[in-house]
């Protein structure tokens, strides 16, 4: 039995281009100080980019998706992506610091202070995704897509940067020094905040999955696709909800064992 997967030429002679370009990169950067660190960082900036772009992973999108359509695939997807995020970071976090004890936090791990400041970023970014149509994830692939909007959001992005900086040094001093740092398990240990963790996220997919078991139970198992359909399934149809949740959790939960964790806002706010 014989399988012919078919693309256009110049499709093809693209993707061989970037893939040659993606190697010769990380050939150079293997030379330069912490290579290894690097050329893990590209590999999982790669994978983790044609993850989202085919599964169309993006948290404003699957929250709008549950807001406007009751469709609770994406955020389904999402509470996954946390849980095994959860499970991969418990592992990895246990064996840097078996003992965790209130004071002593893991290093480099976005473990922040809790205040007022915290909430007002997290609705100033949803305003901006709102506004925008998206998150700034989604428009790094979207702008090689071709979408015209792009630019002009990451463009406004950088404009955020800056009034960023410009405020953070009397925020950071009026109620970011001295807020509390609340760190799961250095009060409940690595066990129970596990549970406590899993826990919520499994009483939010419960709370979802009320409208998905209904659409579910309607249907009719499917046939077995053929592997010619699956292969091309990869490149030209979007990926299932879960398939991106998933990989997005493993995905994270690889890179802490050899850098920080990811993070789009977070490695821009530091790269400037």
């Amino acid at each position: 039995m014989s399988f012919s997967f078919r693309f256009p030429l110049a499709t093809a002679w693209l993707a061989l281009t970037l893939l040659a370009a993606l190697v010769a990169v990380a050939q150079w950067l293997q030379g330069q100080a912490g290579g290894r660190t690097l050329v893990f960082a590209l590999a999982c900036g790669a994978v983790l980019g044609i993850v989202l772009q085919r599964s169309r992973f993006c948290f404003y999108c699957h929250a709008r998706d549950w807001f406007e359509d009751r469709n609770p695939r994406g955020m389904l997807a999402i509470v996954l992506a946390l849980a095994v995020g959860v499970v991969g970071y418990t592992v990895v976090l246990g064996s840097w610091l078996p003992v965790p004890q209130p004071g002593k936090l893991p290093p480099d791990m976005h473990i922040g202070p809790v205040s007022w400041v915290l909430l007002a970023a997290g609705l100033s970014f949803g305003a901006g995704m709102v506004v925008s149509g998206s998150c700034i994830s989604a428009h790094w692939y979207r702008l090689a897509e071709g979408s015209v909007v792009s630019p002009f959001a990451l463009v406004g992005s950088a404009l955020g940067f800056i009034l960023g900086f410009k405020s953070w040094n009397g925020l950071y001093s009026a109620s970011v020094a001295d807020a509390p740092v609340v760190w799961l398990p250095a009060h409940l240990g690595y066990g129970g905040a596990l549970l406590v963790q899993l826990g919520v996220l499994a009483l939010v997919a419960a709370w979802l999955w009320r409208g998905f078991a209904r659409e579910a139970g309607g249907e009719r198992a499917g046939r077995v696709p053929p592997l010619r359909e699956v292969w091309r399934s990869l490149w030209t149809g979007r990926w299932h909800y879960w398939v991106g949740g998933l990989a997005v959790g493993l995905i994270g939960a690889f890179a802490i064992v050899r850098m920080r964790p990811l993070g789009v806002t977070a490695t821009l706010g530091g790269a400037a």
